[in-house]
Parts: C-alpha cells; structure tokens; sequence
C-alpha cells in the first residue's frame, strides 16, 4: 500500500468514527479540506474564484467573484458545473466539488458548465476575498455589509460606522446576509457597542449546564442609534448571535428572512500524531495537518432560547424554518433574485459596482428607519 492510499484509509477510518457521534457540525477534516479551513478565516484561498452549492444536476456557482480565474474563463453567478476534470459533479457533495477545484496556483482546471457545449479550462490563482465595505443607504442611513466574524473584524465595523457618522449617518442598517458566521466572540464585541450595560448578549450551554454569559460592561458607543439588521437562510452561527441579541433588547428591527439556524459551537481541534525515538519509545507527538471540529456545546439567546434547526442529512442543511432567527419585517425573494443581489454586493466588496438594482430587503430596511 503507497503512503497515499495509507493516509486516505486512515482518513476514512477516522471520517467514519467521527460520523458515528450523530453531529451534522462535528466533522474531520483532511489535509487538503484543513488547509482550505485555514485559509478562509484568513479570508483568501487557491482556485477558480466562486461560492458554490449544490444542486440536483451537480453544483451551481451561486457568486462568480468579479476579477477572479472564473470570471476571465467566462462563467456567471448562475452557472451550474457539472463536471470537474471529467468527473460528475451530479453524485459529489458541495465540498468533494470545492476540492477539485481548489489547488496549487497557476494549475488548470477543466470544467464543464450546463450552459456551455464543452469544457472550459480555467488557471487556478490565489483569491483574497475583501470581506467589508460600508456606504450611505439613504439621507441620514448608514450600511455595513460584512461576509464573517473573523479575527478584529469588530474593529474595522466600528471604524466604518464612525466614518459613516462623520458623513450624516444616524442610523444605521447591518447586513448578515449570506454570512455563515465565525467566531462568537466577535458577534459578542459588536452586540455590546449597540445595547446598555450588564445587557446579556449571549449564552452558552454544555450538556445542558450553563457555562458562559457574556455580558456587556458599560454602555455601547453606538447605544440609541437607530438599527436594522438584514438576514437570510445563509445567516448562521454568530450572525444569529448578532441578530437576536439586538431583537429581543428591542435594538434592531431585523429584516429579510428566517435565518439558518444553527445553535451550536465547534472547537476546532488539530490532530496529532506520536513522535518516537530510536528504540520504539513515544517522546512527544506533531500535528499532521488534519483537524476535528468538535462539537463543543449550544449558544442561547438573552431569552435562553436556542435557534438550533433540524438537521436534513438528505440535502445536508437544515430543514427550512425549523430553527433560526424570525424576522420582524420579513421580505420575500426568489433565488434568482436573491442571486444577483448577492452578486451585487459581491461587486461592491471588490469596488466593481453599486450594487443590485433592486434590492426588497434593503430598501425595506431603509423604509423601517426612516419611519423611526
């Protein structure tokens, strides 16, 4: 047996016992899927440049990142791919797709897209994703998009909000659509700039038992400003942190549709291995690259409440409004339109456009405001 197949048996082995505990959001990660974890919280990766799902005739490329190796080879938000170098994409889950696209910089990549007659071969190159911009959404009306909870995100949003300020904002709209969230400590630090002091934000919970309330200590920069928070079915994890910590202390109005739901919180855990010295004896251990991500208990609103959805394994996601955050102003939209939205915004980040010419939750947010 190669040293190839050996990691990949071992792979499946430890892939097997992990999908054995029962938890859709505790996984094992190898190598290759570790690196790509990485480099998403870091905010860039190797490949062709588009957000994916799946869908029944393989996956759809829901956002094409204006710029990016995909775009130049001529594919659209929209495009559904259903083969990657010759292999259906029709059988595969969203993550064996992103696999084979992502790579070394400067490799090839063929693809074949539904709306095309033959394969487009596309080089991959290295993506760094911008994750934030802000801009006047009306007279008086400040907005803040951002795509993750990563590490000083909070920082960078309360410069923007000042700026925003400085140019006649008074209230203020923040968008979480889309964002599937990050770290609960950033959702945590953002809440607490918006509510008064001793506020509970959030809470977390371990077989049932408290085991953290974070709360805030002092009143928050932004206390009174007028707000609106726009949410979807791609809010997730800390942006439901986000959201119903401001709707049930009557902060914001929240606006759109009902979140993902996801209550849970992973610890990611790099995995390691023995380390021995002549003689067979054990003198330490290394990591080898792979992580777990662990389940490491539940997150609970200020009205210890959990948004935690059921779980469909069929699709891999959660079953449509069993969970999540309920807007106040809920905004219906078809994915299509809910797509170029998306894509607008996805303009916006990298300073390519103004955005989607119609935008329903938006400027529903706007007239929420407006009327306060």
């Amino acid at each position: 047996m190669s040293a190839q197949q050996w990691e990949k048996s071992i792979d499946q082995m430890i892939s097997g016992l992990v999908d054995k505990l029962g938890d859709p959001h505790t996984r094992y990660m190898p190598r290759a899927e570790a690196k790509q974890f990485a480099e998403m919280m870091q905010g860039s990766f190797v490949g062709i440049g588009a957000s994916v799902e799946k869908v029944a005739e393989g996956v759809k490329l829901t956002i094409v990142y204006p710029g990016s190796p995909a775009e130049k080879a001529g594919l659209f938000s929209g495009d559904v791919v259903t083969a990657i170098d010759g292999v259906s994409t029709k059988d595969q889950d969203v993550s064996a797709a992103v696999k084979r696209m992502r790579g070394e910089a400067g490799t090839l990549v063929k693809v074949r897209v539904l709306r095309l007659g033959q394969p487009v071969t596309i080089k991959r190159a290295a993506i760094q994703m911008p994750d934030l911009f802000a801009k006047l959404a009306a007279p008086g009306i400040g907005y803040v998009y951002f795509s993750q909870f990563g590490p000083d995100v909070d920082a960078r949003i309360f410069k923007k909000i000042d700026e925003l300020k400085r140019q006649g904002a008074v209230k203020l709209i923040i968008d979480l659509r889309n964002n599937g969230g990050g770290l609960i400590s950033m959702a945590e630090s953002i809440g607490s700039e918006f509510l008064q002091d001793k506020d509970v934000i959030t809470m977390t919970k371990r077989q049932g038992q408290l085991a953290t309330k974070a709360l805030t200590d002092g009143p928050g920069r932004f206390f009174g400003m007028p707000l609106a928070v726009l949410v979807n079915d791609g809010s997730a994890s800390a942006s439901e942190i986000l959201a119903a910590a401001l709707q049930e202390h009557g902060k914001a109005t929240i606006v759109g549709s009902q979140s993902y739901g996801k209550g849970s919180f992973q610890l990611p855990m790099p995995t390691e291995i023995p380390v021995f010295a002549p003689g067979g004896y054990v003198v330490g251990s290394r990591e080898d690259g792979t992580i777990i991500k662990v389940t490491e208990g539940g997150w609970y609103t200020p009205n210890d409440r959990s948004v935690e959805g059921k779980h469909d394994p069929a699709t891999g996601r959660n079953v449509p409004g069993s969970g999540g955050v309920t807007p106040d102003e809920k905004v219906a939209m078809s994915a299509e339109d809910e797509t170029k939205v998306m894509v607008g915004i996805n303009e916006q980040l990298f300073s390519r456009g103004a955005g989607a010419a119609a935008d329903p939750v938006l400027s529903k947010a706007v007239e929420v405001l407006s009327r306060r």
